[in-house]
């Protein structure tokens, strides 16, 4: 087989609220606004990489110093990382990281990443299962991959915006963990989803399992049936994905319903 292996990211962004004034606290509405939300850190790791990575508004010391506000770097930073990938992996993604993301680059001048294929695990739970709740920790408890790392409550991130290495340090630890769970979460997720990346086409390697690029071949199972066709299905060996033949044979059928 020729080609290459996928570039394959999962990462978690945490970012702070929008500070206004309001003359109530339930249900209320924002009387005037005194700062936008901006981007505290991130975590990501590549998929089959040992390592989990994270970057954080301190560690660029000098633009810290001098505006500890100043997510650009940060953003410049993994803006990088989807010019890398070839498909990107987030729960809620869709809905939050994605957009989060691409609203802070926006703002700092950067042009839209290289296009690529993007699985948001929220979305996967939702259309494909029916779970209590969808949460990433209340998938991962069901599951038995394990639960969330005790984020200290909305005092963490307070005490980031305020620089309290304590609160930074939680931060780290809480964001790295989600990312490791994220992981696990979609390789146990990928069998089932049908609308997946095709890894063989960006691999280019035409005998590894189209949805996991699982390389341990394929058992027959048969046929998919349709209107006034069939296609041949095949189990991945790898992790179980159903895939099916390239082909579609016609029927012999001389009428339809």
């Amino acid at each position: 087989m020729t080609g290459r292996e996928p570039r394959i990211l999962l990462y978690d962004i945490e970012n702070t609220p929008s500070l206004g004034w309001v003359w109530e606290k339930w249900q209320t509405n924002v009387v005037e606004l005194h700062q936008d939300w901006y981007m505290l850190c991130y975590a990501w790791k590549w998929l089959g990489d040992r390592g989990t990575n994270y970057l954080s508004l301190p560690d660029f010391p000098d633009r810290y110093a001098a505006d500890p506000k100043d997510d650009s770097l940060l953003v410049d930073r993994l803006h990088k990382l989807f010019n890398e990938a070839d498909v990107v992996i987030a729960h809620n993604g869709n809905r939050f990281d994605q957009t989060k993301a691409k609203a802070r680059m926006l703002v700092h001048g950067l042009e839209p990443p290289t296009p690529f294929r993007e699985v948001d695990t929220l979305q996967v739970a939702r259309r494909y299962f029916n779970f209590t709740s969808s949460s990433l920790d209340d998938l991962c408890r069901q599951l038995g991959i394990g639960r969330k790392e005790y984020d200290g409550g909305f005092r963490t991130w307070l005490g980031c915006m305020n620089g309290d290495p304590v609160a930074w340090r939680r931060m780290e630890k809480y964001n790295r963990r989600d990312v490791r769970m994220l992981e696990q979460l979609y390789t146990r997720m990928i069998p089932w989803i049908e609308s997946h990346p095709n890894m063989q086409l960006m691999s280019d390697k035409p005998d590894v399992c189209p949805r996991c690029g699982g390389s341990d071949g394929f058992n027959s199972k048969g046929w998919r049936y349709y209107t006034v066709s069939k296609r041949r299905v095949f189990r991945c060996k790898t992790n179980g994905c159903i895939v099916y033949g390239r082909r579609m044979e016609k029927s012999d059928a001389t009428m339809t319903s």
